[in-house]
């Protein structure tokens, strides 16, 4: 077998193994009221996620969070989607309870919010496009950190109530801060093991 063959077939394992990694870990659909505010923009929302945990001691998991809130005042949006990774501790040991949590990512975000120089004037840049200048909007993507914690109902219907803060570092302009409280439900994709 040549070198692209065998390139191929590794490659064609792939759906495999994110099959099973999905199998093995537990997804929670969430829900979210949050509060972003940053310099000069301040709005409450309701933002939707998944939140994947992978077990790794006991109650413990390594987790993986994306998803999407949309923030309006006035006439001003934001609209990001953070993506992190992160570590949740089970203070019982067992997934149930209470927890802390911690992780750190990436928002992607998109605003319409005009810059503004010192002086309160509208900073503009040329385009290349149109060629004509166009107004500066400020940036919403960065690195981002998020803390929480909460408590995790088991049995039947297990619900996750939890708050978290995070904190976007957006690269030369106001971070943004997201202030929330989450609700959660586990989504199973495999067979529950029965207790013995």
């Amino acid at each position: 077998m040549n070198r692209m063959n065998r390139y191929i077939c590794a490659m064609k394992k792939i759906p495999t193994l994110l099959l099973v990694i999905l199998l093995a870990t537990t997804a929670h659909a969430q829900i979210e009221v949050a509060q972003l505010s940053t310099k000069g923009f301040a709005a409450t929302s309701l933002g939707g996620f998944l939140n994947f945990g992978f077990r790794v001691n006991g109650g413990d998991a390594i987790t993986a969070d994306v998803g999407v809130i949309y923030f309006k005042h006035n006439d001003d949006h934001i609209d990001v989607a953070p993506m992190l990774l992160g570590y949740r501790h089970s203070f019982n040991g067992t997934g149930t309870g209470f927890y802390c949590e911690a992780g750190l990512g990436y928002t992607v975000g998109t605003t319409d919010i005009v810059k503004h120089d010192a002086n309160g004037q509208t900073i503009y840049v040329p385009s290349s496009i149109s060629g004509y200048d166009k107004e500066s909007v400020q940036s919403a993507n960065g690195l981002t950190s998020a803390v929480g914690a909460g408590y995790c109902f088991g049995g039947k219907v297990a619900i996750n109530l939890g708050i978290q803060y995070r904190r976007v570092f957006v690269a030369g302009e106001s971070d943004l801060n997201v202030f929330s409280f989450r609700v959660s439900h586990p989504l199973n994709f495999g067979k529950k093991k029965e207790k013995e």
